[in-house]
């Protein structure tokens, strides 16, 4: 697909990036035009350009590394659930092959009559 050029707008200024995903890219600045104007709704709107983008990243920093948290204790989670039932199922076959046992066992012994 290459790279292809999209105009955006973050914090009231244009800007034309470059990405294989135009939508992916827009998506991505309307996030950050959105940090920007959090950080001007709580500063107002006369602080500094350079300040606002600082905030808005460590908004966004704080946002990524709670996602890479949950996605870590979810990855713990499923490890967790995936041995038990690995285990669980061993135990399964251990039980359906030891009565496979008795039985042919059953069939080999001479009958009592």
């Amino acid at each position: 697909m290459g790279n292809q050029r999209v105009r955006v707008e973050i914090g009231g200024r244009a800007y034309h990036l470059g990405g294989a995903d135009p939508e992916r890219t827009r998506e991505l600045a309307r996030k950050v035009d959105e940090a920007i104007t959090r950080c001007v709704d709580t500063l107002g709107a006369g602080t500094d350009s350079y300040q606002l983008a600082i905030l808005a990243a460590l908004q966004i920093a704080d946002e990524l590394a709670t996602a890479r948290d949950e996605h870590q204790r979810y990855r713990l989670e499923v490890g967790a659930a995936s041995r038990k039932l690995l285990a669980d199922l061993q135990s399964a076959v251990d039980g359906i092959e030891a009565e496979v046992a008795a039985l042919r066992a059953q069939e080999l012994s001479p009958q009592d009559d």
